[in-house]
């Protein structure tokens, strides 16, 4: 029979026990000071507090003391993570407290009870009461404190021991700490113990943090060998200690000479220069900048995680007097901010009294602590529990304690104090700057002061040969400005030094020469300015005319020249002057050619006007040697009314770098094209056309048949056309044949951009092939296009956008206007293609009405994969009274082995001769996977046959799933059917998926919807 009370049939047993029992629970309090203390300090509803603190001045790297001193500063502790196991291990120790302290007495009764019986019986052994609370203190260098901790069993059975060990201490420093703890002892021996104890910490810093661990030890003692070990594991938040903040101003100064024109007279030739003359100023200028800088900065503080453990022996002889223990020991704990504490410790304990200890500690890493030392002394009195549930003293037998040690019975050393480290050891980081509450302002002087003004001659131009034809017969000409040559070739052949040759315009006529530039020479016509400073030039004259005489081209260029300032023509070909095109185009006769270079590079020809010869200018390039790099800069020139091209150039490299840059040009009344480029396997390939203008030539007005580069790895080819005109020629406005093309790996790019390619007699913009990569990627942008009332074909006509075997293909077409052309205004028959990546199709902002044939925008296939992903996004289509369907889609996204998604959005289709939108093909198709298909914001209204017709399968997927989303989709009064599925809204057999069918069909001839 336990203590506890029974009751049956309503009942109490007679039982001395019971009603000791009942007696005690009688008196029984509800809650007890410990518990309820304990909960308090917990402090479970509050994450945060508010404090007023200044900033710590840390000493000597201690780490648990840290003065602080009010300021006024504002500072709200922060908490981040914190370990849930703790916030357990407290709910678990806090039931094990009102456990113990609430029914505590109820064993003890128990107990009691069980004596009396005992005695009755009378062989009952006299109870233990190993119980009690040690008061002490302990001192170093700087830090003091005190404690009490009591050591409660509630439990005892064959030698063993459970107790509760409730511990508080406080610092002079203003730290206070708390532990609470449950353990096991065992007498596994005579005279052996052995031990295990569990504990929560709780600690109040000196910055009024509150900062919790667990901890964990074993124990073994005996008579003469004692050994322990302690681990501490904290939660991982830190506490913010303090904030202040630190102001700095920097000054930097720095001073330069600068020379500045404060006057400038005429640009004038003299001797063989051409210069200005210059009023300079020297001055110095001195600026000063002031840059203040406010920095936040915070300061925080952890608990550590660590263990420690000490072995220690009772010394002879010395015992006989007082017993005396030493220990040798080890600590560690792990610091988050720096390096990790850890060394060697060392203890004495003696015992003089029975109750009475004085212990020394000694530390090799007194970081730690604060000290390398810390001396103590305690006193241990009995408390009984027992008594105290009796009534009794519960400190009976304390004056005993005071007695001199005459030893004492192994088993009392069950309720020795535990030792362990009780506190939660913490550390504080360095001051952490906030950087981003860092803020800045400077501010900048400056100061000039002017130190000179000097006169000086500036040579814009040096080693000139000067030629004016009205010289003629001056005997002493010499090539001056004072004595210039009458013919050109006079002063290129007399061009040394910068071989500049400069030619005035001449009353007497025009120059009737044909001319060779050697090397390295620039020869500058005087339509040419040589450009002064303070908007001075030199002359302001005519351009001089080179007239050839169809023997010969009028200009050949070198290797490095340059061709400037002329009016350059030349005669129908008298002779035959042929050489071979490298890229298939026949033979060249440069006889009547105005300017002509063959296997020349790095050629400026600028600010001329060619006419009137058979070609304007010729330029091949058939060098495939070890430097067969191509560079040209033509800018500012006329090309005009020549029998045939305006300009050809043809070059074929190797494994070189093509770099062209065709600028600011006007190509007008051409024979033949105005402009035509053709740039094959080189390494690395650009070409830029822009702000130029085709206008009324014979065929196309740009003409580029390929841009390519043949480059194994990294290769590169691209083509850029901004800001064009195109327009009334007779063949195409803008011609791409083959694009650009990179036979290996890399990237081919074509961009064409601000295009206005209209009412040409062929299409507008014609595209064969975009861009194409063999691996790698290639890329096609139409952007800002008006292509209008082109006469015979489309407004642009792409048969392959971009293209690539392994990689990714896209092709953009936006913000493009295509009213009344012949047929289309925008025909695309592939737009993008892989075999293997992904292929995307883009048509945004198109607007097409008007076009007479056929549709605004004609689509055969958008984006077509192998293997990969094929989409196609259409948005913002306007397609009114074309003569066919309004938007035609073949093929919207088809792919074998991957994901298909075709997009429809924004489109407006009305008022055409046939559908408004008409899917002629699968919409989305794929083999493998699923297939998309979205129409979104869609009108189709008043056509003249359906809304929208799908001719085959709206979305078809052999093993995926085909997914439908019809949003917002308006088809109404259409001359047939609404929306008209032919064949179905899938392929039969397909997984399907309606994902949205929110659709309004009204006043259509034939009837809403029709799907078979």
């Amino acid at each position: 029979m336990t203590a506890c009370a029974v009751q049956a049939n309503g009942r109490i047993r007679d039982d001395p026990a019971a009603a000791t029992l009942l007696s005690v629970l009688g008196r029984r309090k509800k809650s007890l000071f410990l518990g309820h203390s304990l909960a308090q300090m917990t402090d479970w509803g509050s994450d945060e507090k508010n404090f007023d603190c200044k900033r710590p001045e840390l000493r000597g790297g201690n780490v648990n003391e840290m003065p602080f001193r009010t300021s006024g500063i504002f500072i709200r502790m922060h908490r981040v993570g914190r370990r849930s196991w703790l916030r357990k291990c407290v709910a678990g120790l806090m039931a094990l407290e009102m456990f113990a302290f609430q029914w505590l007495p109820c064993f003890t009764a128990a107990a009691q009870a069980q004596e009396s019986r005992q005695a009755a019986a009378g062989g009952a052994e006299e109870a233990q009461a190993w119980g009690g609370i040690t008061f002490g203190g302990r001192f170093g260098e700087d830090t003091a404190e005190g404690y009490a901790d009591a050591l409660l069993p509630v439990w005892e059975r064959g030698g063993g021991l459970l107790f509760i060990n409730p511990r508080i201490s406080g610092k002079d420093a203003g730290a206070e700490e708390f532990n609470f703890g449950a353990g096991w002892r065992s007498l596994v021996a005579d005279r052996m113990i052995l031990g295990a104890n569990l504990y929560f910490d709780t600690r109040w810093t000196e910055a009024g943090n509150r900062m919790y661990q667990g901890g964990a030890g074993v124990e073994f003692l005996s008579e003469w060998v004692d050994a322990r070990a302690n681990y501490y594991l904290p939660e991982d938040d830190e506490y913010l200690v303090d904030r202040f903040t630190r102001d700095e101003e920097r000054v930097f100064s720095s001073s330069s000479k600068i020379r500045q024109v404060s006057g400038s007279g005429d640009v004038v030739a003299s001797g063989n220069t051409i210069a200005q003359q210059l009023r300079i100023s020297e001055k110095v200028v001195t600026r000063t900048t002031k840059i203040s800088t406010h920095y936040v900065f915070e300061q925080y503080e952890s608990a550590l995680e660590g263990f420690d453990a000490e072995i220690g022996a009772k010394i002879p002889y010395l015992s006989d007097l007082a017993e005396t223990k030493v220990f040798v020991g080890y600590q560690r704990f792990d610091n988050p901010y720096g390096e990790d504490f850890d060394g060697l410790k060392g203890r004495i304990e003696i015992r003089p009294m029975n109750g009475v200890y004085i212990d020394g500690e000694y530390f090799e890493d007194d970081d730690l602590n604060g000290t390398s030392y810390i001396l103590g002394a305690r006193v241990r009195l009995p408390f009984d529990m027992a008594n105290l549930a009796a009534g009794k003293n519960p400190f009976e037998g304390a004056g005993d304690a005071f007695g001199r040690d005459a030893g004492r019975p192994f088993q009392e050393r069950l309720g020795d104090m535990v030792i362990r480290d009780v506190r939660v050891r913490s550390v504080a980081s360095a001051p952490q700057e906030v950087v981003e509450a860092r803020s800045s302002t400077s501010a900048t002087s400056t100061k000039v002061r002017k130190v000179r003004e000097v006169e000086e001659n500036v040579v814009l131009l040096s080693d000139v040969q000067f030629v004016d034809k009205d010289n003629a017969g001056d005997p002493e000409m010499n090539g001056t400005a004072e004595h210039p040559w009458d013919e050109v070739n006079e002063g290129v052949g007399n061009a040394s030094g910068d071989r500049n040759v400069y030619v005035f315009d001449s009353e007497a006529g025009a120059y009737e020469e044909t001319v060779e530039l050697p090397r390295d020479t620039k020869l500058y016509g005087s339509g040419a300015a040589i450009e002064g400073l303070g908007g001075k030039k030199f002359p302001a004259r005519e351009y001089p005319i080179l007239q050839g005489n169809g023997r010969a081209p009028t200009v050949t260029m070198g290797e490095n020249t340059t061709l400037a300032g002329f009016i350059i023509r030349n005669s129908a070909a008298v002779s035959d002057v042929r050489v071979a095109s490298p890229n298939g185009h026949g033979d060249y006769n440069l006889a009547g050619a105005g300017i002509a270079a063959v296997n020349k590079s790095h050629l400026t020809i600028r600010d001329n006007i060619i006419e009137d010869a058979d070609y304007g200018g010729i330029i091949v390039d058939t060098l495939t040697g070890a430097d067969d790099s191509f560079q040209a800069t033509i800018a500012r020139n006329i090309f005009r009314n020549n029998n045939m091209s305006g300009l050809v150039i043809d070059t074929r490299g190797g494994s070189g770098t093509y770099e062209v840059l065709i600028q600011d040009n006007v190509f007008k009344e051409n024979g033949g094209t105005g402009l035509q480029i053709d740039a094959r396997s080189y390494g690395t390939a650009r070409l830029e056309v822009n702000e130029a203008t085709f206008e009324d030539n014979g065929g196309d007005g740009l003409r580029i048949d390929e841009v390519s580069s043949d480059a194994l790895a990294d290769g590169q080819a691209q083509i850029l056309v901004n800001d064009v005109a195109a327009l009334h020629n007779a063949g195409n406005g803008i011609h791409i044949e083959r694009g650009a093309i990179v036979t290996g790996e890399g990237v081919a790019s074509l961009t064409l951009s601000n295009i206005d390619a209209s009412s040409n007699d062929s299409n507008g913009i014609y595209v064969g092939t975009g861009a194409r990569s063999g691996r790698g990627e290639a890329t096609v942008l139409i952007d800002s296009v008006v292509a209008n009332n082109n006469r015979h074909t489309e407004g642009i006509y792409i048969v392959q956008g971009a293209v690539v075997s392994e990689g990714d293909a896209s092709l953009e077409i936006s913000n493009v206007e295509a009213n009344g052309n012949h047929w289309d205004g925008v025909w695309v028959v592939t737009g993008a293609q892989a075999m293997s990546g992904s292929a995307v199709a883009s048509f945004q902002n198109i607007s097409g009405s008007d076009n007479e044939d056929y549709s605004a925008l004609w689509i055969d296939t958008g984006a077509k994969c192998v293997n990969g992903t094929a989409e196609t996004d259409i948005d913002g289509i306007t397609a009114f009274n074309n003569g066919d369907t309004g938007l035609y889609i073949g093929r919207g996204a088809a792919v074998s082995q991957g994901e298909a998604y075709l997009t429809v959005a924004n489109v407006s289709a009305v008022s055409n001769a046939n559908c408004g939108i008409w899917f002629d093909d699968t919409a989305a198709k794929s083999v493998s996977d699923d297939a998309y298909l979205t129409l979104t914001d869609v009108n189709a209204l008043s056509n003249g046959s359906h809304g929208i017709e799908f001719t085959r399968y709206a979305v078809d997927s052999a093993s995926g799933v085909a997914s439908l989303d019809f949003d917002g989709v308006t088809s109404s009064y259409n001359d047939l059917y609404g929306i008209y599925f032919a064949n179905g809204m899938f392929r039969a057999g397909a997984v399907t998926d309606v994902a949205q069918w929110n659709v309004t069909t009204v006043g259509n001839g034939s009837g809403g919807v029709y799907d078979k």
